[in-house]
């Protein structure tokens, strides 16, 4: 009964663990990001990437800024601007024509790469997981 017990409680902590884990899925860099969205813009740094992401639901529409960051500190975030009030993002930034929807985005100017189809080089498994390290 015990080994049942702990089998179960083994499964469930891993369903659990990849839930938390879900990235790049359904236009949500993480389970996070506030909104389903297409980035708008992006600015790469050494320390890593903020993303300019504009939400695909709704009329009115939401944006946020998802900072990547395995550089510095926090190493994930999301911060809710308003489109005319968009804050300056500390260096120069492009801007994407169209906008790309998160599922299909990546990008590798620069010292990091970032998207899905990098695999292991993606910056946002480097950043969740040295922010899996601070929190433990």
């Amino acid at each position: 009964m015990i080994r049942i017990l702990a089998l179960l409680i083994g499964l469930f902590s891993c369903s659990l663990l990849h839930a938390e884990e879900a990235i790049w899925e359904n236009n949500k860099i993480t389970p996070a990001q506030p909104f389903p969205g297409k980035v708008l813009g992006v600015e790469s740094s050494w320390g890593g990437y903020r993303l300019i992401i504009e939400s695909l639901e709704g009329e009115e529409r939401k944006y946020c800024i998802a900072k990547v960051w395995p550089g510095g500190s926090p190493h994930l975030s999301y911060q809710f601007v308003a489109k005319p009030e968009l804050p300056p993002l500390g260096g120069p930034a492009i801007f994407l024509n169209p906008a790309v929807e998160v599922n299909h985005f990546s990008w590798s100017m620069g010292v990091w790469k970032i998207g899905k189809v990098f695999g292991e080089e993606d910056c946002l498994l480097k950043a969740m997981e040295l922010d899996r390290k601070t929190k433990n």
